[in-house]
Parts: structure tokens; sequence; C-alpha cells
């Protein structure tokens, strides 16, 4: 096959995995915080044009009194600005009649598009680090269909946006120690401000790059004043973009200092939101019952495919077999980049007790990272010298990553509740399933073109009452919602369907023998809502 030919069939394969996830995008729901983020990415708009006095902006929030410039609220230190290109359109839509439904499905196809970026990136990375469109593509396939990590990428628009950034900052990082440049030096400091803005543990990976290229320049004794001033332009194009990209730090004033320490303080011990997370069928809270030390790497390893943990901890044998070998290459040089990356904020949560809840996705930062050890690990049994074994390591590699596609295939948005089979049968009432309940959408859609007009009452799923919103008119038409004992009852007498949807993870299941069950949802072999027939 000639390098064209080669060059057309990944991008073939991009454009298919592109339009294989936007596929799910139809289905995919609104969660709890949707409104809020939407909020503070307004708010955001309104401080740039309070403090810039920029009419046209400002001009949108008149007579809304919900909106207040981001420097006086409390969710300050939430950034979003890679959602600024996306702003003008949702304010458009603000008018429309279905502004709701309408917004919410534009926020999620944004959202995609962001998380796919990370894709491609991270194919850019792989062949950056391997130069070997095998391991590449096995490496990016093995992100793009991680069973959460997928359906994460259809809404989560600060984990799953922020692990995509990091991917980018990572490729710009990888050439920046590689060349030395100031062209990389420039996209490493933008790619910074705006993994700094979502979150501060985007200023973190920035640190460990800029730690490993004065490491490197002291090793290989390169310091010379183009090095040194190629680092600080780095730095000093970072530190800019933070600043113009986060106007929450000088909208009233300047007020550096104390808001990387708001925003330091709020990524450990976050004040707002008492963690309560479901984790080995036990109840934790963080102020009263905090989660054990494994939590965090526990939780990991049952919610990725078994294999990728295999490959995960392989690399860092065959790291050091290489080392002792005295085979290594830059790719193996810059190994410890990604595993200190990943690695770290592992350990410091086994250590620190910091506020975690709903799964893992605060971490999911480090994914990025993890992704090149498993593809490191990939690329050595793609280098073994006997042809054989090199085909066997691909096709085996090929099923299964194929078998998490045709899982996600069939499960769609619904991939939230995936666990492995280290979980052990239908996990729902061991560990979180939908935290979300972004599956509400899907289920209410199903419910009414099986059922027809149908009653719904939340019964302690607020999810189904938010998704209600931005179900299509020809849906909600069909849709009553009922709240109280009194109204279930009339429309029961009037002979209507009532039903009520049930998040086994976090309600309590009424007992009783008039209680009847009509049918439960099912992931991955795991119940992520139960159906209440009145």
């Amino acid at each position: 096959m000639t390098e064209q030919k080669k060059r057309y069939t990944i991008l073939g394969i991009f454009v298919a995995m592109f339009l294989f996830g936007a596929f799910f995008l139809r289905e995919t729901g609104v969660y709890f915080d949707e409104n809020q983020e939407e909020r503070i990415l307004y708010m955001n708009i309104l401080q740039y044009g309070e403090t810039l006095r920029i009419p046209k902006l400002t001009n949108w929030f008149q007579w809304k009194e919900e909106y207040h410039p981001i420097c006086v609220e409390a969710d300050k230190d939430h950034g979003s600005a890679p959602y600024y290109l996306c702003a003008p359109l949702l304010m458009k839509l603000d008018q429309h009649p279905d502004a709701v439904r309408l917004q919410s499905e534009v926020w999620h196809a944004y959202t995609y598009a962001l998380f796919f970026l990370g894709v491609i990136y991270m194919y850019r990375l792989l062949w950056e680090l391997f130069r070997d469109r095998r391991t590449a593509l096995l490496g990016t396939l093995m992100l793009f269909l991680t069973p959460r990590i997928f359906a994460d990428g259809l809404y989560n628009n600060k984990d799953s946006v922020l692990m995509s950034l990091i991917i980018v900052m990572l490729f710009y990082g990888i050439r920046f120690l590689e060349r030395k440049d100031f062209k990389n030096a420039c996209l490493l400091g933008i790619c910074a401000g705006f993994c700094g803005n979502l979150k501060i543990s985007g200023i973190y990976v920035f640190a460990m790059i800029g730690g490993f290229y004065l490491l490197i320049l002291t090793t290989e004794k390169k310091w010379s004043g183009k090095t040194f001033f190629v680092g600080l332009t780095a730095a000093v194009v970072g530190f800019l973009s933070y600043l113009t990209l986060t106007p929450a730090i000088w909208g009233q004033g300047f007020h550096l200092w104390e808001f990387l320490m708001w925003n330091l303080s709020n990524s450990t011990e976050y004040s707002r939101m008492d963690g309560k997370v479901l984790f080995d069928g036990t109840w934790y809270v963080h102020s009263t019952n905090p989660l054990p030390w494994y939590y965090l790497p526990k939780l990991i390893a049952l919610t990725i495919p078994v294999y990728l943990s295999v490959l995960l901890w392989s690399s860092i044998g065959i790291w050091i077999y290489k080392g002792r070998k005295h085979q290594w290459n830059f790719a193996d040089r810059i190994y410890p980049l990604f595993a200190l990356t990943s690695g770290i904020p592992v350990l410091v949560a086994m250590l620190c007790d910091p506020n975690l809840y709903n799964g893992w996705r605060h971490m999911y930062f480090i994914y990025g990272p993890m992704i090149v050890m498993m593809a490191y690990a990939v690329r050595y049994l793609l280098q073994q010298p006997e042809i054989r074994a090199r085909r066997i390591a691909t096709a085996m590699l090929v099923v299964l990553i194929g078998c998490n596609g045709v899982g996600i295939a069939l499960t769609g948005q619904s991939s939230s509740a995936y666990t492995n089979i280290l979980a052990g049968g239908d996990a729902c009432g061991r560990y979180e399933m939908d935290y979300y309940g972004v599956t509400a959408k899907k289920v209410l859609k199903s419910l009414v073109d099986r059922y027809g007009e149908i009653c719904i009452r939340s019964d302690g799923c607020g999810a189904t009452i938010v998704n209600y919103y931005v179900l299509p008119a020809e849906y909600r038409e069909k849709i009553r919602l009922v709240s109280s004992q009194e109204e279930i009852q009339a429309a029961v007498a009037q002979g209507k369907l009532v039903l009520g949807c049930v998040n086994p993870s976090y309600d309590i299941l009424p007992e009783g023998e008039d209680v009847v069950w009509l049918e439960d949802w099912k992931a991955w072999g795991n119940t992520y809502m139960k159906i209440r027939k009145y």
C-alpha cells in the first residue's frame, strides 16, 4: 500500500469513528449540572463585557437578573474557556421556542467535538513518539472505545474536555521537548492557558512538562541562550493565556494569588459538595466517613477494560527491561513523564484523602498519559522479531478493542454504567452506575415509543424530570408529569399508565406487595434504571 493510500485509510477510519460517536448524541440526556455550567459560561462572557466595556456583550444580559459577573460567583473556579466560541450560538438560541432542547443539543455536539479533538491528537502524539501507524491507531482506538470514557465524551464538558486538551498539550509538549523551538513553545503555552482555565490540574501537567524540559537541558548539557528563551516563552505565553482566558482573576481588580488558592482548595476539598459515594456496597460521605485509601486505583481498575490494565502495568516492566538492556530511544527516555504525570495524582489521592465523588471523573486528565503508557507496551509487542508473534499480538488487540466497540454500539450512552468482569455480576448495588442520570432521555423516549401516552413520576430520580424538558415536542406531548400521590391515584383511576423511573444506585427502592416492577434497564450486565408501574 502506498503512503498516500495509508493516509486516506487512516482518514477514513477517523471519519467512521467520529460518525459512530455522533450517532449516539441523539440519545444523550441532560446531566444535573448542565444548566449551571451554561450559566458559568454566560457569566464569564458578562465579566468580559462589563470589565472591557463591550456593549454587544452586556446588552444580552439586560433583564436577566439571574446572571452576575463571574468574579462574585462561588463557581468562579469552574473555567469554560473552550466554550467561548460556542457561546454566541447558545445565546442566539435563547429566544427560540424550543430553546432548552436546542441549546442542550448544541452543548453536547460541541462537547463531543472537543472530545474527538483529543482522540485525533492522541493519534498524533503516539505517531510523534513511536513513528508507527499501527501503534498509533491501536492506542487511539483504546482511548476512544473505553466505554465510560466514550459515554462521558458525549456530554462531560469539564473532565472529558480537560482530558482531551491535556492530550493536545502533551503533543505540543513532546514537540517542545524534542525540537526546543519557539513555535511549539507558544502552542504549548496556549494549550496550558486553556487547560489551566478548566481546572488547576491543567497547570500541574504544564509544570511537569516544564520540569522535564529543565531536566533534559541539564542532563544533556544543552543549555544556551536560545533554549533559555524558548523555555521562558512557553512560561510567559502560558501565563498570559491563562490570564486572558480567566476573567475571574482580573474582572474586579487583580487577584491572581487569591484565585489560585481558592482554586487549589476547591480542587482537593470541594466545600460546596460533601461527596457521597457508593463503593464496595457501602455509602461513604466525605465529611463523616471518608473513602478508603484504595478507592481510586481500585475503581479505575474496575471501570476500564482488563486488558488495558494489563498493558499499563506491563509497560513499566518493559521500560525497566529495556533500560537494563541499554535499548532506550527518545520514547523510552520520555516515558517517565507520562508515568509520573498519571501516577503522582493517584498517589496523592491515596495519601491525602481528597473529596472525590462520581467515580473517578475528576481524574480523567491522567487517562491520556495512561493510554500512552499502554501504547508503549503495544509498540513493544509489535516490535517482536518473530512475524507470528507480531501477528498474534495485533490480532488479539484488534479482537479486544473490537469487543469494546460492539459493546458500545449495543449500549451507547448507557456505557456510563460499564464495569469489567472484576466487579463481578450486576454491580449496581455496589458501585455507581449513572451518577448524572444522562440515560433518562433514552429511557423516556423508549417508554413513549412502546406505551404511547404515559404519566411519569420521578420517584426520586430527578434526572427524569430534567430530561423531560429536552425531549422532542412529539415526545413531551405524550408525557404527563405527576408528583403527588393524589395525582397518581387520579391518573390510575382514569385508566392512565403511570410509571416511575428509579436509579437503583441512589434511590431507595420501594418495597411492598403493591409495588410492581415493570422492567429493568441494563448495560454491560449492570442495572442502571428500574421502571415501576403504579
